[in-house]
This record gives C-alpha cells, sequence and structure tokens, in this order.
C-alpha cells in the first residue's frame, strides 16, 4: 500500500513521542495501547470470484482466519477521539468509519487492529479509491472493543497470492487476496450460501487500467467480474460492511444471483 503525500501524517520525529501521549477515554487503558501504526491510500479492484475457480485455486492451501466487527458510523468520531487519532493524522475527521480486526495465521499467532477508514472516491471511473488507518492493539483491548462494535460481524479465510501487473514493460509487483466468507451478520451466523472476493491493491491509480486489459499474472480473474464496474446498487448490496451487517437476507440474495448471471456470461465469451 502506499503512502499519499498529499495528507497530513505526523513524521517519524513526532511519532517517537506517541507513548507519552495522554490518550482519553474511560475505556482506554495505556498498557492495552500498542503504538504500532500505518497510514494509506487504498487503490483497490474488488472482483467476485466464483465458486467453481475458488475451490480450485484454494485447494491445499492454508489462509489466514479474519473476524471484522464493525461500528456504527456515529461512533467514528469517538473512537477517533479515545485513539487520539487527531494527533496522528490532522485531518482525521475524513475518516468516515472503524472496525476491530483479529487475524490468525496458520502457525495460530494472532494479531489485533482497529482500522479508520475514509469514504471511497471515484479513480479511473470506478470507486477504488480511499484512505484507511490502521493501529495495533492488545487482545485485551480487542475483546473489549468487539462488545461495542454492534455494526455486524465477518469471518472468512484469506489466502494470499503473489503476481504482477505488466506497465510498459515492467512487472509491478502485487498481490490478490483471495477472501472466503465464512459467516456474517448481526448476530454472526454462519453463511448457507458460498461467497468470495479477489481484492487486487495497486500502487498507482493508472495500473487499473492494465488490469482490466488483462496485462498481468493471474489467469484466474478471466472469470471473474469487477465489482467495482457494477451499477451503485449492486456494489452497495454486496459491500462487506452491508455483508456484516444483514448476512445474506432477500437483498444480498438477489444481488448475488445477479452477479452470478454476469459471471456466466463472462465465462462463455
Amino acid at each position: 500500500m502506499g503512502r499519499d503525500s498529499m495528507h497530513s501524517f505526523r513524521p517519524p520525529a513526532e511519532q517517537s513521542a506517541l507513548p507519552s501521549l495522554n490518550i482519553s477515554g474511560p475505556s482506554v487503558e495505556r498498557a492495552a495501547f500498542t503504538v504500532t501504526l500505518s497510514e494509506s491510500v487504498e487503490i483497490e479492484a474488488k472482483f467476485f470470484l466464483p465458486r467453481r475457480i475458488l475451490h480450485s485455486l484454494i485447494a491445499g492451501r492454508e489462509g489466514i482466519a479474519i473476524e471484522q466487527h464493525y461500528f456504527p458510523r456515529s461512533e467514528t468520531r469517538k473512537l477517533a477521539r479515545e485513539f487520539s487519532l487527531f494527533v496522528m493524522v490532522e485531518d482525521s475527521h475524513e475518516f468516515s468509519s472503524a472496525r476491530v480486526r483479529k487475524a490468525t495465521l496458520p502457525s495460530g499467532k494472532e494479531s489485533f487492529q482497529i482500522d479508520f477508514k475514509g469514504k471511497k472516491d471515484e479513480v479511473q471511473g470506478s470507486r477504488i479509491y480511499r484512505r484507511e488507518f490502521g493501529l495495533e492493539i492488545s487482545q485485551t483491548r480487542f475483546k473489549q472493543l468487539r462488545k461495542e462494535a454492534l455494526e455486524g460481524s465477518i469471518v472468512k479465510i484469506r489466502h494470499d497470492f503473489g503476481g504482477y501487473i505488466i506497465d510498459r514493460g515492467r512487472r509491478i509487483p502485487v498481490v490478490a487476496q483471495v477472501d472466503h466468507y465464512k459467516a456474517a451478520g448481526s448476530p454472526l451466523a454462519e453463511l448457507k450460501t458460498e461467497f468470495a472476493t479477489v481484492d487486487i491493491e495497486i500502487p498507482k491509480a493508472e495500473l487499473i487500467q492494465a488490469l482490466r486489459r488483462g496485462d498481468h499474472s493471474f489467469s484466474f480473474l478471466k472469470e471473474c467480474v469487477e465489482l467495482s464496474t457494477q451499477s451503485e446498487d449492486l456494489q452497495r448490496a454486496l459491500a462487506t460492511r452491508r455483508l456484516a451487517k444483514f448476512g445474506f437476507d432477500a437483498e444480498r440474495l438477489t444481488a448475488l444471483e445477479e452477479i452470478k448471471e454476469i459471471a456466466k456470461k463472462l465465462r462463455k465469451k
């Protein structure tokens, strides 16, 4: 993920002073606050991955187990104050949503993080650009925040595939993240229908056209449908945050059938 020099991020000299900050908020424990942070610009193309491709792709591979819990948008500003986000990012008001995440590696090692995300902006004809800011937290703090994240949850298995996009004869390394969703909703419930996506974060917006032309190493994308270019209604229905809140209710099932039909037509071409 790349850095965005147009936005205000505290330089390393100022970051080194962070452990002595007065981190406010009644539920914040200083011992649970780990000062490891990252700010990035997320330029991401998202694809629907048909079931038959998914299983041949991930067969025999171990993935990262991820659970994510979302906060109501009204809570984002309060959380930003609790974690003193304004100290690290001057325009922290631009972050409009928040979630906590637990990731478990195949080895059993766990990590915990709270993420703040901005709204998606349009680049190259689709909404693929947004800012995000992550802070590592302790397991104790994660468990506290999980109880407060009342906007829904998801559980998924992530498989990373290294590859590249070809840009003017050069191979630009990128990673395709295949997410196989296992459970979603509020309350969290196991999914009875299979759903998987591919996320590819690209270092610069111009590469999206090369990706769409097929100038890349991910052959399985030929039969995947780019969600980023579909109708706003379809994108909204299958957005991760909406899936976390509603699970596969009638609206999401209808959207899933629609995207499957688009995938079938793509396969026949």
